[in-house]
Formats: structure tokens, sequence, C-alpha cells
């Protein structure tokens, strides 16, 4: 007597199950963890070209914090500014980046610092290299 062919999806629905689950813990995880140890992973990631050992963060200042002395608020908080930065040193990527483009008419090298409002010609035969060798993260003082 020949053997019947056994169903396998419901073992199919159970490891996809397990992944989910997994995946929704290492998220739950990565939440927790201090920003000081996932940035240099994340911004690794973002920037494909950047070792998270060039990831350079800077400590958020506890000046702000509720529980900081004097206990209470603050009337202040802290945000996370990220710059990418290119071999050179300039800053190329991330918050308030500068965005550089080439002129349609001449095909020289342009940089904008306005959201692309006003262009400036780069000096002749500079090219801005865009590719983002090293990320640093810093905190700024905001009001609240």
């Amino acid at each position: 007597m020949p053997a019947t062919p056994k169903n396998n999806s419901s073992d199919f629905g159970a490891g996809i199950g397990c992944l989910v689950a997994l995946a929704i813990i290492g998220a739950g995880i990565w939440w927790i963890l201090p920003d000081r140890w996932t940035d240099p992973i994340k911004y690794s990631l973002v920037y494909d070209k950047v070792n998270s050992n060039n990831v350079v963060y800077s400590e958020k200042p506890k000046d702000c914090d509720f529980i900081h002395a004097p206990l209470g608020d603050k009337g202040c908080h802290y945000k996370k500014v990220v710059r990418g930065l290119n071999a050179a040193g300039y800053r190329v990527a991330g918050d308030d980046a500068p965005q550089y483009s080439n002129d349609t008419h001449t095909h020289k090298a342009i940089v904008s610092y306005d959201d692309g409002k006003t262009w400036n010609f780069l000096p002749d035969g500079e090219k801005m290299d865009s590719v983002v060798v090293k990320v640093e993260v810093d905190w700024v003082k905001e009001a609240d």
C-alpha cells in the first residue's frame, strides 16, 4: 500500500509565525538599546560606504532631562543632528547638508545651501565627491 503524501503547509505557517515573532522581539530589543550602540550600525547601513567604526557619536547631554538636578521640566530638549562627510571632510549628506548638482547650461558643479532656492558655482575644476565615508552624530539644544 503506497504512503499518502504529507501536507507540510502547517509546518510552513508555523515557520513564518516564528520568523515574525523573532522580528518583533528583535525590533523591541533594538528600540530599547541606547542610541550610542545602535547608531553606528544604523548609519553604516544607511550610508553603505561607511564602516561602523567611522560613525562618531557624541553623548546626548543630560541637562534637559526631567530627573537631572534640579528635578522638573527644564523647558528644553536635544535634537539629534547627523552629518555625512566625504573623504575631503565636506558635508554631503545628513541634516541641513548642502545640495550639489551641475548647471544645465555650463555643466559646471553648483551648490545650494538653502534647499535649492539659490545656487552658486563651485571653484573652477572642483567637483564634489558625494560618497559618505564618515558620519558624525551630535546634539543641538532646543527650547520647548
